[in-house]
Formats: C-alpha cells, sequence, structure tokens
C-alpha cells in the first residue's frame, strides 16, 4: 500500500559539529515519520559558487556520516546539489580553474557565474560531480535543481536563453546565415505573427539542456546504476520560452520506475490561502506523460522557521497535494545556514499528526491527470505561437525597469507584459484554473479538446496555437472565453463563430466603467436589485463586444447606472455549442484577484456549468472552499478545502445530478480510517452535517 512520502530538504555545514546536528537530525525524522533526507549541498548562504574539489571532498565526508546513521533507521538519502547552471550569482564568480563560459543574456550582459549549458567543460565538470557523489554516497536520487533551465538567472541576463558565441554560432548554421544578438531578438520579438526564426530559437534552446542531461546522466550510470535522477521545475509557461519538450525531459531522466519530478508550488512564504493555489503544479503535472512519480516542493522562504510559515499553513499545503495525487512532498522548513533543528523543534509533533490522513489519501492511488470537472485548456508550445502587440523597443532592454518587473511578476505578463524581453513571451495559461480554484468549481488542466468531457475554459492566446478545424471541434461544446481569448478568435476572422460581430478595447480613465450586474435568477439572489460585482478594478481595459444573436448575461455600468456595453454573451455555434464571451482580460492585472471574486460571482460560473455540464463529471463547493473531485477503486473521492480562518459549517456540495450520490459515503478520519457517514440531498446539492475547520480539509468518498 502506497504511503504518503516526506522527503525533508536539509542542510549541515560541513565544517560544523557533524555529529552533533546528525543526531538531532535523526530524533527529529523519527518523531517526524519522515522516510528520506534531501541532503543540500551548498545551497544558498553557504554556497560560494560552482562548488571546488574542496568542497566536494567535504560533503561526500559528511554524506557517508549521515548515510550511515540514516541507514541504521530505515531512513533514506538523497541528494540535492545547490546548483548545475547556478541560480543567481548574487556576488559569486567562478573559481581559479573553472574555465567555464558563462551565459550571456539577451542584454548582451555577461553572467559573472552562470554556465552556458553548452560549455563542455562545464558539462564534464557537472558530469564528474554527480558521478563522484552517485559513487561515493550511493544515494537513492539526485536531484537536478531549478536552475536548469535558461530563465530567471538573475536580471542582468534578462528573462531567457543564453546568447553567447556559441549558441550564436550555432543558430547561424541552423538558419544558414550569419546572425548576431540584436537582429535576433528583433526577430524573435517581432509584432504580429511570430517570424520562423522563433521555434527555430527554441530548438536549439532545447537542445541546449538535453546535451549536458545525457553527459550526466551517463556518468551517474556508470557510477552506481541505482540512483535514480529527479527534477524540479519551474513554470511550464517559462518552460515554453526554453522550447522545452517534456516527453525529451523524461527521456532523459528515465522511467526507473517513474519520472520523479518535484514540480514548483506556491507560495514560498506564507500567504492568504484563498489566494494562492495549485494550479502551476497541475499545469506541470498535465505537461507529462507516463508513469511518474510526484513530489510538489514545500518551500519556505527565506528559511525562518515559524516565522516564514507556520505549520498548520505548511500542513494545509501538504493535504492539498495529496489532495491533487502527489506521492508525497519535498519540504523546506530549516535554514539553509546549517542552524539546524533548533530553528522549530516543535514542527515535529504537527508533521505526525497530519500523516495517517495523508497516507490514507495516497493509498488510494490518486492521478491528477485523472481528474474531473470542468477543463481549462493550454499548450505548453504556447511561446512559439503568441503574437506581440506593436512595439519600437524589441530587443532594446532597460536592465534596471526589468528587474524590477521581474520581482515584481516573476511569471511574465504574457503577449506583451514587458515589451522588448523575452519576458513578453511568457503567457499566464493557468489563470482560468486559479480562478476555479478559487470560485470552488473542480476543474482539471488538459492540452486535449474533448468538448464532451464538460465544459472547456480558454484564456489568452491559447487558440492561436489550435487551426481551424480544431477551433471547430472545441466550439462543439460549452467553451468560455476571456476577452483576450475572444479578440484572438475575431484576429483570425472567425467571430462568427462564437456570435461576435465587432470588438473594441475600452480603458477605465477614459469610459470610467464601474460595476457589472447580472440578473438576480442567473445567481439566484434574493435581491430586490439586479445584483452587482465590481467592473472597474478587475482590469485596466476591458473589451467591448457587438452581438446580433447572442444572449446578454451581464451588463457593465457607469457609475451613473447607465448601460455600457455587454459583461458576457453567450452565443450558439455553428457546430451546435455554445461559447461564453467575457469583457475581462483574465490576466491578473490591476486588482483582478481582488475585485473578480464574490458570491454573485461564483454562483454565475457554477449555476452556468451546471445547466452546460457537457457530459462532464462537476462538482462545486461553497463560498471560501476548494474542491476536487477524482475516481477511484474504493468509489469516486470528493476533496473540500476551506481556505479561509473561519468555519465552515453544515458542508454542501453541487452537482449537476445530485441524486446519484444519494446512497453510501465515507468520511476520513483524523487518524486515517475511513467512517460511514450520511448525506441527503436536496434541491441539487448534497449536504452533509460536517464541519471544516480553518485551512482543514475533509475527504469523503462516493462508494459506487
Amino acid at each position: 500500500m502506497n504511503k504518503f512520502r516526506t522527503i525533508l530538504r536539509y542542510s549541515i555545514d560541513p565544517q560544523s559539529d557533524v555529529d552533533f546536528y546528525i543526531d538531532e537530525l535523526l530524533t527529529f525524522c523519527q518523531s517526524s515519520q519522515i522516510e528520506e533526507v534531501m541532503l543540500l549541498l551548498c545551497a544558498e548562504e553557504l554556497s560560494v559558487g560552482h562548488m571546488t574539489e574542496d568542497e566536494l571532498k567535504q560533503n561526500c565526508d559528511l554524506g557517508k556520516r549521515l548515510k550511515q546513521a540514516l541507514d541504521s533507521k530505515g531512513i533514506d538519502l538523497s541528494l540535492n546539489p545547490w546548483s548545475t547552471l547556478y541560480q543567481v550569482p548574487r556576488g559569486r564568480k567562478l573559481h581559479s580553474g573553472q574555465h567555464f563560459r558563462t551565459m550571456v543574456g539577451e542584454s548582451g550582459a555577461h553572467s559573472p557565474l552562470v554556465a552556458c549549458p553548452l560549455c563542455q567543460k562545464w558539462q564534464n565538470y557537472q558530469a564528474e560531480i554527480f558521478a563522484k557523489l552517485t559513487h561515493e554516497l550511493q544515494p537513492v536520487a539526485i536531484w537536478f535543481e531549478d536552475d536548469w533551465r535558461l530563465h530567471n538567472h538573475g536580471p542582468e541576463l534578462g528573462w531567457g536563453g543564453c546568447f553567447c558565441e556559441e549558441h550564436m554560432r550555432r543558430f547561424s548554421e541552423l538558419v544558414g546565415e550569419e546572425v548576431d544578438r540584436p537582429r535576433l531578438l528583433e526577430t524573435i520579438l517581432q509584432s504580429g505573427t511570430p517570424h520562423p526564426w522563433r521555434k527555430q530559437w527554441f530548438k536549439l534552446s532545447r537542445q541546449s539542456l538535453l546535451e549536458p542531461l545525457d553527459t550526466i546522466r551517463a556518468a551517474m550510470k556508470e557510477a552506481h546504476s541505482e540512483t535514480r535522477l529527479a527534477l524540479m521545475t519551474s513554470r511550464p509557461d517559462q518552460h515554453s520560452i526554453e522550447g522545452r519538450d517534456w516527453q525529451a525531459i523524461q527521456d532523459g531522466f528515465g522511467y526507473e520506475p517513474a519520472f520523479m519530478v518535484r514540480p514548483h508550488m506556491e507560495p514560498y512564504t506564507e500567504e492568504r490561502a484563498l489566494r494562492r493555489t495549485v494550479s502551476v503544479t497541475r499545469q506541470t503535472l498535465a505537461c507529462l506523460t507516463g508513469p511518474i512519480e510526484v513530489y510538489p516542493e514545500l518551500e519556505n522562504s527565506p528559511r525562518c522557521g515559524i516565522y516564514s510559515k507556520s505549520a498548520r499553513y505548511t500542513v494545509w499545503q501538504m493535504l492539498e497535494s495529496a489532495a491533487i495525487g502527489s506521492d508525497g512532498i519535498t519540504i523546506n522548513h530549516f535554514d539553509n545556514m546549517g542552524n539546524g533543528i533548533e530553528m522549530d523543534p516543535d514542527f515535529s509533533r504537527h508533521l505526525a499528526r497530519a500523516k495517517p490522513m495523508l497516507n490514507a489519501i495516497a493509498a488510494l492511488n490518486t492521478d491528477d491527470r485523472k481528474t474531473d470537472g470542468v477543463q481549462v485548456l493550454f499548450s505548453d508550445k504556447i511561446a512559439s505561437h503568441l503574437q506581440l502587440p506593436e512595439s519600437e523597443t524589441a530587443g532594446k532592454i532597460d536592465l534596471e525597469a526589468l528587474s524590477l518587473q521581474m520581482q515584481e511578476n516573476p511569471s511574465g505578463g504574457g503577449a506583451g507584459g514587458y515589451t522588448g524581453s523575452m519576458q513578453s513571451l511568457v503567457h499566464p495559461s493557468p489563470l482560468w484554473a486559479e480562478t476555479c480554484t478559487i470560485l470552488g468549481i473542480a476543474h482539471r488542466l488538459t492540452q486535449q479538446i474533448e468538448p464532451d468531457r464538460g465544459p472547456i475554459l480558454v484564456n489568452g492566446q491559447t487558440l492561436n496555437t489550435l487551426s481551424d478545424a480544431q477551433l471547430e471541434k472545441l466550439f462543439s461544446g460549452f467553451v468560455v472565453l476571456d476577452a483576450l481569448a475572444v479578440e484572438t478568435v475575431c484576429n483570425r476572422g472567425l467571430g462568427h463563430l462564437i456570435g461576435i460581430e465587432s470588438i473594441q478595447w475600452r480603458t477605465l480613465e477614459q469610459d470610467a466603467y464601474s460595476y457589472e450586474a447580472f440578473d438576480a435568477d442567473l445567481v439566484g439572489a434574493h435581491s430586490r436589485m439586479n445584483p452587482r460585482v465590481c467592473a472597474q478594478r478587475p482590469a485596466n481595459r476591458v473589451l467591448e463586444m457587438a452581438t446580433k444573436n447572442g444572449q446578454v448575461l451581464s451588463q457593465i455600468h457607469g457609475p451613473d447606472h447607465a448601460k455600457l456595453w455587454p459583461g458576457a454573451i453567450l452565443a450558439q455555434t455553428p457546430q451546435n455549442g455554445q461559447v461564453l464571451s467575457l469583457t475581462y482580460p483574465m490576466d491578473g492585472g490591476s486588482q483582478f484577484f481582488m475585485a473578480f471574486f464574490t458570491k454573485y460571482r461564483r454562483l454565475f460560473f457554477q449555476n452556468l456549468f451546471l445547466k452546460n455540464g457537457s457530459g462532464g463529471k462537476l462538482l462545486m463547493s461553497p463560498d471560501g472552499t476548494r474542491c476536487y473531485r477524482t475516481e477511484t477503486k474504493q468509489g469516486t473521492l470528493f476533496s473540500v478545502l476551506n481556505a479561509t480562518l473561519d468555519l465552515v459549517e453544515n458542508l454542501s456540495l453541487r452537482h449537476d445530478d445530485a441524486s446519484q450520490f444519494n446512497s453510501k459515503w465515507s468520511l476520513l478520519n483524523p487518524d486515517g480510517q475511513w467512517r460511514p457517514i450520511d448525506a441527503r440531498v436536496e434541491q441539487g446539492a448534497i449536504h452533509y452535517d460536517l464541519n471544516i475547520e480553518p485551512l482543514s480539509a475533509l475527504f469523503l468518498i462516493h462508494h459506487q
């Protein structure tokens, strides 16, 4: 039976009292029920750059002593060298004898430390480091840090890619003519239809990471064939601008017995749980095929124990990881400077208390790629298809401005979020998934067009990755488009497919739009006036749409109550489907995640989906909660999490055919045991006499 595997990422200073810190760690692991320690090597504050021979010897000596101690307690050892290419220099430089070619950013600046992945000297060095660690310590796995990427290596490099002389030489060979960096950037960031060079650049970028992977993995296999190679990832939309081929990545890392991945998971520092979702984690899993083992990164940064993240918040994140089918978790809680467990010795009891429930969920063998609900469509190749707006600054980068932009919005702006930089090719694909999570709508992320599996939600320029034939197939179902997706369809001359005759962007400063009003029946309200939601804060610009045959479901008003333009239009398609077009771009701009979400917004979308389910297996939960629906061998698993600091009383869940759930139910107790409970169905909802504590979860199984 599978158990939820807790992997502690942990640093010990090799120059400290190693025996003391190992003994302390063993005690903590046993009391916390931790199965594996991932030893961080030369991490963060204790990293002086790429590891030297002396540092390698010190860490091998430390690793041997730690492994012997862990083996005696039945705890596994894995390794996480802090750097491959290197994260961000922060003042570090290459050591004597490290004659690596470093990355050159889109700005033309040379990194003082970050290695170009095509540098043969670095490839040989990295292979030797990993082979030595593998041979000496024989860990269960070595994890590639998420610095194994071409973006986010410091503001001096810009946002993506290496433009060194070797990369420019190879690219020139690819296209058959001499090309320099300014011309390349100007071409791949041109406005309108993407230039063919963009895909060629992504092809070279993809090769840049696959070539060293083959060298490193071969050296490890020769050193100790049983040590697995595992990967931490960043956001798929960021990896899209390095041309990442997820299948090739999986093939390169291997399936022994499964591809082992540590996907990015927010937040690193405790924030309001209602706002933060696991959408990027789930998007990463939706990019993968075949057998996988999933251990999301539960980061505590800057790793100051309770001052960065409370134990309750940490357990909340672990419960949600279990709900999406994770095999376990990789967890940071203690600093990387070697202070040890003393930073938060009470943390262990919280981990141990959560373990029975986590193990019970892991035993169900769920897979997030097989969950049900409405569908969020995305493409991992989106960066190849983005059409950028007109710009006079392509390839001309203000480093100071770019640095600030990266700090404020590390996801990138998406199709023009920062013109002139590779960051403009970062598309915010999971925004519908974040929205559904917050509004209590069970959903799945997918790259497949399956109109019979439920409503399909699309944002931004995702539709530019589809052919006209694929669009027609998409529009045979029930589809929801944000304003940018509507614009994408109309720019292709296909507005008639979605019932939109014309569009025009309106700005808040010029047009003073104020609120959106729904018919009370659409949101099940008992108001004497049409229920209203804020329109002026979710976006600094919205899309005015004109339609002849479409049904206007909401109306944008000015502060004087004057009607301005439709907020949502529902239209029949020639393919016998329906499309809902929204006035808002779901780009997260302005104060979107403050103002877009209200009870009326939740009810509007939930009622719409329940009415137009398109054959999907749906699930909806109350305000302040999030839900997941997954089929298991034991029955249908409903996971419901309370993302607020308030008690949710008398839980009720909505479903388009709730009557089918009027039978046997089980509830997971904190002790990891399932117990029978009663449920009743009234007015299309399933009601339970159950409460959900703040930052907590309920797991319910409906038995067939």
